[in-house]
């Protein structure tokens, strides 16, 4: 499974719909700073995995990947049948930090930020909307 950036793909619509996020108070333990959460997808027309990979990099330093985050929306019994029964499949329910990925000291802070101030309904669709995209 390769994950290619959203942006790679659909450049205008991921200029005017990526989440950048500017950190202004310390009382969040992640550095002032603003952020940018892009995503990626599977762009394989025949997988049907259902998940983002959302990679946090700082606007001031680009090339410096702070966090990776991957976040499937289905709900466990479908993971487990998409990996043909797999148990495992459990563990790509919602958003977590992505073993494969690369992350730093800040990464569960990022985490938590993108699942609790930021993933909501409207963003959600959002994903999915790209999700869609890309497999078409």
């Amino acid at each position: 499974m390769i994950f290619v950036p959203f942006i790679n793909k659909f450049p205008e619509v991921a200029e005017q719909e990526s989440l950048i996020v500017s950190i202004l108070d310390d009382g969040l333990s992640i550095p002032r700073g603003t952020y940018c959460f892009l995503e990626s997808f599977c762009d394989d027309p025949k997988c049907d995995c259902r998940k983002v990979m959302i990679n946090v990099y700082d606007i001031k330093n680009p090339s410096q990947l702070l966090a990776t985050i991957g976040f499937g929306w289905e709900k466990a019994n479908y993971y487990v049948k998409w990996m043909h029964g797999d148990p495992l499949g459990r563990e790509m329910v919602g958003a977590y930090l992505d073993s494969a990925g690369r992350q730093t000291e800040n990464a569960s802070k990022f985490l938590e930020m993108w699942q609790k101030m930021i993933l909501d309904e409207e963003y959600l669709e959002r994903i999915k909307k790209h999700y869609k995209m890309v497999k078409e």
